[in-house]
């Protein structure tokens, strides 16, 4: 799985066999080989439960001499409710995969572009797609917490995606405006409040539609 990054980028800018965007697909196998360990795999699954419980179970070692009114109401959900939680951690996976496998493929794109001298437009996430998360959002209202989890994992992969989507324009907007120093910034509060990504991501998204990244770049006043 560490290589498909690789290849999908030499496929892709290098030998020129394919079209498909490497950070949206090279992580498909890692994602879809993960579901199937799920389902099928009763070993490999009580695996992921048992390394989840050590987890908790590490967690709750480190705050046992800790006043209660000082714990944080996260962690007193998590022990509340291990066993939800476990599940729900365990149906996460996929998603997770997912984006340690978008993010290497980052990685390895930038790489290749800046060593040979190559530029591509800012990534951006094909308009089609929002179908599956539109699709795929509707699961939050059943029932199941299964089938709810197919919402989990999708709102996670599309606010990682249209969040790189989202920082792309807000890098060209810095850069355009000469207020590159802004990033810094960014960095920083993402770092202290980290659901300032949902709000990046909402940028993405509906650039989507209003296409902000072609006006950025058309603005007469530059």
């Amino acid at each position: 799985m560490a290589a498909i990054p690789a290849l999908f980028v030499i496929y892709r800018y290098k030998l020129k066999k394919i079209d498909f965007e490497p950070i949206i697909f090279a992580p498909l196998p890692a994602f879809l080989l993960t579901i199937g360990i799920l389902i099928f795999s009763v070993e490999q699954k009580e695996f992921f439960i048992k390394y989840i419980n050590y987890n908790i179970d590490q967690l709750i070692n480190s705050i046992k001499d800790q006043p209660l009114d000082e714990i944080s109401s996260r962690i007193k959900y998590i022990i509340n409710n291990r066993e939800q939680f476990t599940k729900t951690a365990l149906y996460l996976i996929p998603s997770i995969s997912f984006i340690y496998i978008s993010f290497m493929t980052l990685i390895a794109k930038k790489i290749y572009l800046v060593k040979n001298r190559m530029i591509e437009p800012p990534f951006k996430v094909p308009f089609h797609l929002v179908w599956f998360l539109i699709i795929g959002g509707f699961t939050i209202l059943s029932n199941q917490l299964e089938i709810k989890l197919i919402s989990y994992n999708t709102f996670i992969i599309f606010t990682y995606l249209y969040f790189i989507q989202g920082s792309n324009l807000l890098t060209i907007f810095f850069i355009k405006k000469r207020l590159i120093w802004l990033r810094f910034i960014l960095l920083i509060i993402l770092l202290i409040h980290p659901y300032v990504i949902i709000a990046i991501a909402f940028i993405g998204l509906f650039d989507t539609w209003f296409n902000f990244g072609e006006k950025i770049e058309n603005d007469p006043k530059e």
